[in-house]
């Protein structure tokens, strides 16, 4: 099952999922780093309308008629206004408050300062939404009898899926909704994971930073480096996140990456060729490819991130896109998109700055837009600029055929293959996928689970033998939905390990050496150089930034 449907689905049946352990402590036993994660929260994105759209299914209008919802609405709508209500204005620290907080010109507020509180918050808003639904419905909620309004149906969806079943004819007390609240917010099971994943969206970003160090040394690995990624959905999405802009998201990314305390953070600058369509013909105040060099020359970003299945492709942009943004531009911007990705690409190829792109097919901002980012549309761009490093994410289905693939039959036309042709002819090309938000290893069963590791093995070797071009991310806080996610790292390494029968030294590259050789963490790269002025004028210790290194590269793995 893809990543993205699970979700979707696990979302709408709200069936406990097998597998689901509790909390446990792995011995550190290794180092990682993480290629691919997000540190963002409410004020920095559109985030009601891109879980509405990307992972509920709920598209605007697109073309000449509007596109009609499929699923049944009752459990998903209740969710849905749940989150609109959790995460609505002001729930969570804006970059322009934390850029005061870390420069100590303000004491951090509590609600984004420490998880346990902001998640007994939304406990209590839940709990405050359960009976606000209730008064809204006509008469009293009955069990699965008495549906005769939508309130109705959404709250008694929400409470059969959290096991309060049984015959309501009363009003729901104060006292007896704050006990369905937390015990929803308890489940081991996809619900309770979701709703657990929403009060992180509240927080300051450093403290998802320090949570996310936390899991990697809890799951067993010490990090080296994380690799925040920066999304900018507001002009394919329609709604915008100006309490956060792009210009102070840098920012406080900047200052990120300055805090002397845990591992290394250096980001990818979150570029839509879209919104520069929009600055070029005055509709934006802000140039995201203008920001992009500021991000990568200033503020010590590693790279770039772009997420084609919002509407666009790496290169041969054609229609459909969103009608608003027809209408706002008065043109077709297929040619533009075209011509705003081709200035990204030369600045990162000058600036030797990575790029990250969304790789899978999924989390489409409009129908079929998650085709958009089908390796097949980023060839052409690997052949025009040969040294431009590149990593698709979320590699490892081998379910989607490619556009154009030679062949009839799954695995041999999918993506993953698609891509591995290229690597394979292209042996030493900075060409690379991740494994990030693989969640498919973690709730396999034994038969998927065996197919996975012969897809993978096949692959690895058909193009890839030396295992040099594949990465280790997580995709959080993204991954943090699932239920699984606290055996992330022992899960990836134990299937790589012994399903697939890969070497220590084959790990060790996705895990660690590969990302270095990605970033272009080497003396006398681009990037190497980039981020040795920035720690030299932020006096930071340079010491603390790992490269390819022999002698360092030895002392990881004890030799």
């Amino acid at each position: 099952m893809l990543r993205r449907e699970f979700i979707r689905l696990g979302l709408i049946a709200a069936l406990p999922l097998e597998g689901c352990r509790t909390l446990e402590e792995f011995e550190v036993t290794g180092r990682s780093i993480d290629a691919h994660c997000h540190v963002f929260n409410a004020s920095d994105l559109p985030v009601v309308r891109f879980i509405k759209q990307t992972f509920l299914r709920r598209y605007p209008e697109q073309y000449e008629k509007r596109i009609l919802d499929v699923e049944d609405p009752d459990l998903l709508d209740f969710l849905l206004e749940l989150v609109t209500r959790l995460l609505g204005t002001g729930a969570a620290p804006t970059a322009d408050d934390e850029v005061k907080v870390l420069l100590g010109a303000r004491e951090p507020s509590s609600a984004g300062d420490d998880y346990d509180l902001a998640k007994a918050r939304a406990v209590d808003g839940t709990a405050r939404f359960i009976r606000e639904l209730e008064s809204r419905a006509r008469g009293p909620v009955t069990m699965g009898v008495a549906e005769t309004t939508p309130e109705a149906r959404q709250l008694n969806a929400f409470l059969r899926a959290v096991d309060d079943g049984g015959p309501r004819v009363e009003a729901i007390t104060p006292l007896q909704s704050k006990r369905i609240a937390t015990k929803a917010f308890s489940r081991l099971d996809q619900i309770g994971a979701y709703l657990r994943w929403i009060p992180l969206f509240t927080l300051y970003r450093y403290k998802l930073v320090d949570r996310l160090a936390a899991d990697h040394k809890r799951q067993g690995r010490e990090p080296l480096l994380l690799a925040p990624a920066m999304v900018d959905f507001e002009h394919w999405l329609g709604e915008s996140a100006n309490r956060s802009p792009l210009p102070d998201q840098v920012k406080v990314m900047g200052l990120l990456s300055k805090r002397a305390e845990g591992p290394p953070v250096h980001g990818y600058f979150g570029f839509d060729p879209l919104r520069e369509i929009y600055f070029r013909v005055g509709k934006d105040p802000v140039s995201p490819l203008q920001l992009a060099r500021t991000a990568l020359q200033e503020h010590g970003f590693l790279g770039v991130k772009l997420y084609p299945p919002m509407g666009f492709r790496a290169s041969g942009n054609t229609p459909p896109y969103p009608k608003r943004v027809r209408t706002q531009l008065g043109f077709d911007p297929s040619e533009k998109l075209d011509d705003a990705l081709d200035q990204l690409y030369k600045l990162c190829d000058d600036l030797g700055a990575p790029i990250l792109a969304h790789g899978h097919a999924s989390n489409g901002a409009g129908p079929n837009y998650d085709a958009r980012a089908d390796p097949a549309f980023w060839l052409p761009v690997f052949g025009t600029y040969p040294k431009l490093r590149v990593c698709l994410a979320h590699f490892g289905r081998f379910r989607v055929v490619s556009e154009g693939a030679p062949g009839t039959e799954l695995p041999a036309n999918s993506w993953e293959w698609r891509l591995g042709a290229y690597i394979r002819e292209n042996p030493n090309a900075p060409i690379y996928a991740d494994l990030s938000f693989f969640s498919e290893v973690l709730h396999a069963d034994r038969v998927e689970r065996a197919t996975l590791a012969s897809d993978f093995s096949a692959w690895v070797r058909e193009f890839d033998p030396g295992v040099k071009h594949l990465l280790f991310g997580t995709d959080w806080l993204m991954l943090g939905m699932d239920p699984g996610y606290d055996q992330y790292i022992p899960t990836i390494d134990a299937f790589l390990r012994h399903d697939c029968h890969w070497s220590d030294d084959m790990i060790n590259r996705v895990f660690v050496t590969n990302a270095l050789r990605f970033f272009g963490l080497q003396a006398g790269e681009k990037t190497h150089g980039r981020l040795a002025a920035f720690y030299e004028r932020s006096k930071l210790d340079a010491a603390r930034l790992p490269s390819i290194d022999g002698n360092f590269v030895a002392s990881l793995f004890g030799r």
